[in-house]
């Protein structure tokens, strides 16, 4: 009942990157430039993040909206995160376009000389010393199994008549 498609590629959206210091969109927090962190939940600038009384209400430093502000819910992120996706689309379209248009344009020809030629077969050596023994062996075990099987033999008749 399922509907299937053919796709060529798939690329996942673009991860969004959010600093952890300042919420601020498309850097790590060890690029940051800002002097004071910001809270993620209430959006309030201060110099210590770890003395500040947050008051617990979300407002998202890009939106204002009711929620945090690393929250990939914000417009404001899925905005950036569809223009990033679409960015990322482009050059990998331009840049496979340009490949496949560059390699159209190669001749490709075939010269035995630029290859090296293979090493000739070898054959596999075996110690026939130790063929033998094993051969030898094998023998000697089939002759003990038919003097068992012939002494079994013997005892099945020998019982068969009492």
């Amino acid at each position: 009942n399922g509907i299937t498609y053919d796709i060529e590629e798939y690329l996942a959206p673009a991860s969004v990157l959010i600093c952890s210091k300042c919420m601020a969109i498309g850097h790590f927090n060890k690029q940051c430039k800002e002097l004071n962190g910001t809270c993620k939940i209430c959006g309030i600038s201060c110099p210590d993040l770890r003395q500040h009384s947050c008051f617990l209400v979300s407002k998202c430093v890009h939106y204002n909206g009711e929620h945090n502000s690393n929250a990939l819910k914000c417009p404001i992120v899925k905005t950036f995160r569809a223009e990033l996706t679409k960015k990322l689309l482009f050059t990998k379209i331009s840049s496979s376009s340009t490949a496949a248009t560059k390699f159209n344009r190669s001749n490709y020809h075939y010269d035995p000389a630029n290859f090296p030629p293979l090493p000739n077969p070898q054959r596999w050596t075996t110690n026939t010393n130790a063929t033998n023994s094993v051969v030898t062996k094998i023998d000697e075990l089939i002759n003990s199994m038919t003097k068992v099987n012939i002494s079994l033999e013997r005892l099945i008749s020998k019982n068969d008549q009492y």
